[in-house]
């Protein structure tokens, strides 16, 4: 299976006797991880729940395109409960907004929920009925940009799932930039995790996620 280069594709013995850029290695292409095991393996929880005193909103954006799969979907669905389960067993002042996308971007949760009433919802959207034909990732980014533009003081977490395949629509990483612009002090106040499924590459979700130097979120 192809593998990709992460690091430096060449370095230089420097005089110091160190070497320059980042020590090379093959990383698997594609995701294959479980999202029960991603679940458990993010720390993610600690960092929603850090400022759950002073608040903090979480934004899902799950990618249902007809490159995703039902399966794959479902799968995805199941991983936000539980982040939004184990999250809730710690703090309930942390306000959760769920929004699926393929051509359109939809919100299907907002606002501070139950574990019981995000199973249902989840449970609730129906797939099959969502409008196929393209991957608008840029159009599920712009909803968040619009909420969050209505209170920039918040820590705001986006946890995009996708695979990575955006075909129509504004460009994400422009919006992206244009939700860091909007937040004061986005390299503390935002985090952006992308998490690949299916066939997704890891280059293009970098494009995307939070490039802090002590952690890259994909």
């Amino acid at each position: 299976r192809s593998s990709d280069l992460r690091g430096s594709a060449l370095r230089t013995c420097q005089i110091d006797g160190q070497w320059s850029g980042k020590e090379p290695r093959c990383e698997s292409r594609y995701s294959y991880d479980n999202p029960e095991h991603v679940a458990e393996q993010l720390s993610l929880y600690e960092e929603i729940t850090a400022g759950a005193q002073t608040g903090s909103r979480v934004y899902f954006l799950l990618d249902a395109s007809g490159s995703v799969g039902e399966a794959s979907f479902r799968r995805v669905t199941k991983f936000v409960q539980i982040i939004v389960v184990k999250t809730l067993e710690i703090s309930t002042t942390v306000k959760f907004t769920v929004i699926a996308f393929a051509s359109t971007a939809h919100t299907i949760i907002s606002g501070e929920i139950s574990a019981a009433y995000i199973e249902d919802s989840m449970k609730d959207f129906s797939y099959a009925e969502f409008e196929k034909g393209g991957t608008n990732t840029g159009a599920a980014l712009q909803e968040v940009l619009n909420d969050v533009s209505k209170n920039t003081t918040i820590k705001t977490f986006v946890i995009l799932i996708t695979d990575g395949k955006y075909n129509t629509g504004p460009s994400p990483y422009d919006v992206v930039k244009e939700i860091a612009n909007t937040i004061p002090n986005s390299q503390s106040m935002l985090d952006i995790f992308a998490i690949g499924i299916a066939d997704a590459r890891k280059e293009d979700l970098e494009k995307i996620a939070s490039n802090k130097e002590q952690d890259r979120k994909s």
